[in-house]
């Protein structure tokens, strides 16, 4: 089957998106190419583009996060993310810490509180316009 990674496309904030998700979660950033970049590998690229990230990726314990710019103009949703990143958390205070991180400076759409099923989660979408629900599994 393989396996499934997630790729972001932002309008032109995936250096910070991506240095504020590695020093958040940790893991090891394995690619970074600008559109300058691209230039050498023959590919034309415009020069309003150049300083634009053309690929990234950050490798987490479980998955890679992978995300680029996009050069041409991106639609937000009404209200929504075009994506929605589940984060499990190994504590409770991890999941206060990241929910309180990835909430800063953007929406919160559901508080993080002991749910009756069992998770203690929240929902938020962060300053980038990427949506997370952070989960933290605890007795019920």
């Amino acid at each position: 089957m393989g396996t499934f990674n997630i790729y972001l496309m932002l309008p032109g904030t995936t250096r910070e998106a991506f240095d504020f998700y590695e020093a958040l979660f940790g893991g090891q950033r394995t690619g970074f190419v600008t559109f300058a970049d691209m230039v050498a590998m023959g590919m034309p690229v415009e020069d309003k583009h150049a300083d634009l990230i053309a690929h990234t990726a950050l490798e987490l314990p479980n998955m890679t996060l992978m995300g680029s710019d996009s050069t041409s103009p991106i639609t937000p949703c009404t209200d929504q993310s075009p994506v929605l990143l589940h984060h499990f958390t190994d504590t409770r205070e991890d999941a206060d810490r990241i929910f309180a991180a990835l909430a800063e400076g953007g929406t919160i759409i559901r508080p993080i509180v002991d749910a009756p099923y069992g998770y203690y989660d929240g929902s938020c979408i962060d300053r980038f316009g990427i949506a997370w629900n952070i989960m933290y599994e605890h007795e019920t």
